[in-house]
Formats: C-alpha cells, sequence, structure tokens
C-alpha cells in the first residue's frame, strides 16, 4: 500500500505496553508492535488504531509483553475500513516501496 506516514519509537523498559513518542498517518490505520525474528518482522504482539493525523505519546496494549533485551518493531497498517486490525486485509504502509516502521530495543 503505498502512502506516506512516520514512526517514531525510543528505547524501553519491557512491559505490556509500548509507548511510541510520535506517529503520522496519512491515512487511518494502525499501529502495529512486532517482535523480531531473525532480522525481519515476526509475531504480532498489539495494534493501535488512529485516525489519519499526527499524534505523540501513543501507547500500544499487547496481548504478550516484550521480553528484556530484544528487538521489536512498530510498523504502520492502513485499515480497510473495518477498524479491525487484521494482518491479511490490512496493508502495511510504504513510501517509494519501503515500509514505514521504526526499530526500537527493550532494557536489560
Amino acid at each position: 500500500m503505498q502512502g506516506s506516514g512516520s514512526v517514531n519509537v525510543q528505547n524501553q523498559v519491557a512491559a505490556k505496553t509500548v509507548h511510541v513518542a510520535n506517529v503520522t498517518m496519512q491515512d487511518s490505520g494502525w499501529v502495529a508492535v512486532r517482535e523480531d525474528r531473525d532480522g525481519v518482522f515476526g509475531n504480532i504482539l498489539g495494534a493501535q488504531y488512529l485516525p489519519a493525523g499526527t499524534y505523540t505519546n501513543v501507547t500500544v496494549d499487547l496481548l504478550r509483553g516484550t521480553e528484556p533485551g530484544k528487538i521489536y518493531y512498530a510498523v504502520l497498517y492502513k485499515d480497510d475500513g473495518d477498524k479491525v486490525f487484521d494482518y491479511e486485509k490490512d496493508s502495511i504502509v510504504q513510501s517509494e516501496n519501503s515500509t514505514i516502521f521504526a526499530t526500537f530495543h527493550t532494557l536489560q
């Protein structure tokens, strides 16, 4: 899905939530937190819906908490219109063929 947006996440303590410093969404969609699996996107731990716009201090609740000393990603998805997160229906936002995401680490 072509579009535009940005996401910025700071390294943080492992927890059942992830704090996203700021997000800009061209279209309504989701910030999804994904595990790192050998340098690529792994399981989705949680997602937060956001209407189009710019946001600061967004909290994403997780189904399973992050673990200390691991790598995670905050990835932007465009909602398919139903406001229900479904990684098979909602499309990853890309700009110039690059996925829009931020990498962060959990502190030991």
